[in-house]
């Protein structure tokens, strides 16, 4: 099953550049040199791949069920795509974005940023932490499940990981504990499942 974030991308390609592009013409119209066409433009390689997963699907689909002979998107090829290696901020570096955030926004959010930094957590995963996941003890933050577009869901490794937390990851931890929605404290000792 595709997330709910994934089924977004592929809705807005298929209304704001495939659907526009390709009307209602039938399938058989369509031949390879009109779907690589659509795939011409100033994308990025992963954009391209995006496209072309909307465009050889339907047709995967027609071929297999017998709908048309000659499946014209099968020799559409997805471009490889190579990320670059992490560049992760300097210590000094860090300490400026924090602090510019104590600056404009306060404490909460410098914290809120201060344990991202610290922790490695991805965005979508530090949106999903529970108090409950920290093992206070121990000092070990376990990381389960992410958020995107207001859907809980795995991880995108679907894997759990325990962090070891930090003195800087800690204290911006602590520092938070006190702002709870009801303005409780939230801190347990001893979390049910740990």
């Amino acid at each position: 099953e595709l997330a709910k974030s994934t089924l977004n991308g592929y809705r807005k390609i298929l209304e704001g550049h495939l659907y526009p592009e390709i009307d209602d013409k039938p399938m058989p119209s369509l031949n390879y040199l009109r779907l690589s066409g659509l795939l011409s433009g100033e994308w990025s390689k992963k954009t391209r791949n995006n496209i072309l997963i909307c465009i050889r699907k339907p047709f995967d689909i027609a071929h297999i069920d017998g709908l048309i002979e000659i499946n014209p998107a099968a020799r559409l090829r997805y471009m490889r795509v190579q990320v670059p290696p992490p560049d992760p901020f300097e210590p000094h570096e860090v300490e400026a974005i924090i602090s510019e955030l104590e600056t404009r926004y306060g404490p909460q959010p410098a914290n809120y940023a201060g344990v991202g930094f610290f922790v490695g957590a991805r965005p979508s995963e530090q949106i999903a932490f529970r108090w409950d996941d920290i093992a206070w003890k121990v000092k070990m933050l376990r990381i389960e499940r992410a958020k995107v577009l207001q859907e809980e869901k795995g991880t995108k490794t679907s894997q759990a990981r325990d962090h070891e937390l930090t003195g800087s990851a800690l204290l911006d931890l602590e520092r938070n504990l006190v702002h709870g929605a009801d303005g409780e404290t939230r801190r347990r000792e001893e979390p049910s499942r740990r």
